[in-house]
């Protein structure tokens, strides 16, 4: 039976640092008198326990999840997207403000809801090609109008939500996802979203997109190296173009499923959405990878969702799960370093192959299981090889001519 020594590391280290946010959260809530087990359970049970917190547990992680996308696809080649929050508010805006006048116009088809999906899908992507049209021939930083995009977004929101025409407006039928397993699909008394479904579909197709295409074989080389990729008759800016877009149209998604999928009406808000914020952290624990974050979203997921159904309200400090959340952030970040570490460091292979070898009877060591022995140990063979290799060719030499010898004596 062969074991995959990879696969126990990283389990391992992905154990130990768990255990380790673990004890650090219980120990600032023994320090500010609380039961840390009453708080683990809300954070890591209460989402399972029945239909209506899992429904909340799951609309949550769709949106978050697309986010992530959003902003993964755009850092990881180099494309710094901070305006998420400020697409999702326009998309939902526009699709909206469509929805109720289609709504007040008599149309009540359930079919009308794939028509608005649409429409935030094209506004996302507008907003997308504004901000890379801004940046290629304005020269303006994406960095700042994406920051002011937010701004100009949310001011929008609360003008609309405040006007005389949508105040206290319920929200229309016709943008529900929400459906039954037991009385058919679209029904707007239900708790489940088709959220969850649109989300993995464009996952999937975000994977497929930009790991075995064209197209992120040039965003890769345009990240890499500009010079070379302009060599290549790779157009950064076009390139840009392409990108920008589908971020945008991902957030577009995002606000539909945030703003207008289960909600009975518009929300009001305090502030610029923390969900576009919280997509950055997503997706780099996630190394910006779209498949890793699946795994990043569901930890941020489970802390995020107990914060905006206000299930800390017990707590004497409510802002303390912030702190949590940070603790959690902060350890989750340190696994590449913690697995460099591992793999590199000389004492710590040797140990591991100690340990290996007594538990899985390895009978002799195996230089490529230990690349960090110590390279005097490694010059010392290297040496001896070459030693060896010198002897055995000094020898066949001294053969060579005691044989030539022999035969001119036996010509004679």
């Amino acid at each position: 039976m062969t074991v995959n020594f990879k696969k126990v590391s990283f389990w391992m280290i992905t154990l130990a640092l768990t255990v380790l946010m673990l004890l650090i959260i219980s120990l600032i809530l023994l320090a500010s008198q609380t039961n840390p087990l009453t708080f683990l359970d809300v954070v890591f049970l209460e989402p399972f326990k029945n239909i209506s917190y899992f429904s909340g547990f799951l609309n949550l992680f769709s949106v978050l999840l697309l986010v992530g996308l959003a902003v993964g696809i755009t850092f990881k080649y180099k494309i710094y997207n901070f305006g998420v929050s400020g697409q999702m508010l326009i998309s939902a805006i526009v699709t909206y403000v469509i929805a109720v006048a289609i709504t007040n116009g008599g149309g009540t088809n359930r079919a009308i809801v794939l028509f608005l999906l649409f429409i935030a899908i094209i506004v996302g992507t507008f907003t997308g090609f504004v901000i890379a049209f801004l940046k290629n021939y304005f020269k303006i930083n994406e960095i700042i109008s994406t920051i002011l995009f937010n701004f100009i977004a949310f001011e929008g929101y609360k003008g609309l939500i405040t006007s005389p025409n949508y105040q206290n407006q319920a929200m229309p039928e016709i943008l529900s996802l929400r459906f039954s397993l037991t009385s058919g699909p679209f029904s707007a008394s239900n708790l489940f979203s088709a959220g969850i479904i649109i989300a993995v579909i464009i996952l999937v197709i975000t994977i497929l997109l930009f790991n075995n295409r064209t197209l992120g074989f040039k965003l890769n080389a345009v990240a890499k190296n500009p010079l070379a990729s302009k060599q290549a008759r790779i157009d950064p800016n076009h390139q840009m173009l392409k990108v920008l877009p589908i971020s945008g149209a991902i957030a577009g998604v995002a606000g539909y499923l945030y703003f207008l999928s289960t909600n009975n009406s518009l929300p009001k808000l305090d502030s610029i959405p923390q969900e576009g914020f919280y997509a950055i952290a997503i997706a780099a624990l996630a190394f910006y990878e779209p498949g890793v974050m699946v795994l990043s979203n569901f930890i941020f997921t489970l802390f995020i969702r107990p914060i905006n159904f206000s299930s800390f309200a017990y707590l004497k400090n409510p802002a303390i799960v912030v702190v949590m959340l940070g603790v959690a952030v902060y350890l989750m970040g340190l696994f590449p370093f913690v697995w460099y570490l591992w793999d590199q460091s000389p004492f710590i292979q040797e140990k591991w192959f100690k340990i290996k070898r007594k538990l899985f009877k390895i009978a002799t060591p195996i230089e490529e299981e230990i690349p960090g022995l110590e390279r005097s140990r490694k010059n010392q063979q290297v040496e001896t090889l070459n030693i060896n290799l010198a002897g055995k060719k000094d020898h066949s030499r001294r053969w060579h001519l005691k044989r030539n010898k022999t035969k001119e004596k036996k010509k004679r």
